[in-house]
């Protein structure tokens, strides 16, 4: 996947990653700029041929255009965000067959949630936001990325739902925010899956 314009050196890169059975823990992942890449979370839905999950990130070492590769996976999701804390920036994770609940502890988080399932139709209530969604195609699977904004620290639930299909899972990550000032997303589209992109605010 390749991000539609530069990215900015010191943003925060996040990938969602999925595949039937056979994502490895942690999948090997490589961009263009040569980025330093971390997995937040890897998990995997109910025995047998589980859907896999992995959430990776890392901060752009410069600005430039970026494609971005993870090795197995037959589906990813991208997203950049500004203002992110560049050492060590991951608050708080979860995993589950559903949102999972988190404790984030930072003054302001931002949190990425992440669904791999078999069919996809997701939903979210507002202010959080889908950023992607890939219905699945033959024997692939499908693809879900949302976010919101954590605005003070605390237990949350995404409300990213309607994975369904067949063994879902979910995941979620929060990242912690520079200067409590929540983050703004810069979407990107899939290529090749037709969509929308809602702006949260200004043009």
């Amino acid at each position: 996947a390749t991000f539609p314009t530069s990215v900015t050196a010191g943003d925060l890169l996040v990938v969602v990653a999925g595949r039937n059975a056979s994502l490895p823990n942690p999948p090997t992942i490589h961009d263009t700029l040569g980025n330093s890449w971390n997995q937040a979370v890897w998990a995997q839905g109910a025995t047998g041929l589980p859907n896999q999950i992995s959430i990776l990130w890392a901060i752009a070492n410069a600005s430039g255009m970026d494609t971005i590769t993870v090795d197995d996976a037959s589906e990813i999701a991208i997203a950049e965000f500004g203002n992110i804390v560049a050492a060590a920036p991951v608050d708080v994770v979860g995993s589950g067959t559903s949102a999972p609940p988190i404790t984030t502890t930072a003054a302001a988080d931002l949190v990425i949630t992440g669904a791999i399932s078999g069919s996809n139709a997701p939903t979210v209530s507002s202010p959080e936001v889908i950023l992607q969604a890939l219905p699945s195609g033959g024997s692939s699977q499908s693809i879900a990325m949302s976010w919101f904004a954590a605005g003070a620290p605390g237990a949350y639930t995404s409300s990213l739902a309607g994975a369904g299909g067949s063994i879902p899972i979910y995941a979620s990550v929060a990242f912690k925010v520079g200067g409590g000032v929540p983050p703004t997303p810069v979407p990107v589209p899939i290529a090749g899956s037709p969509g929308t992109v809602t702006h949260t605010a200004g043009a």
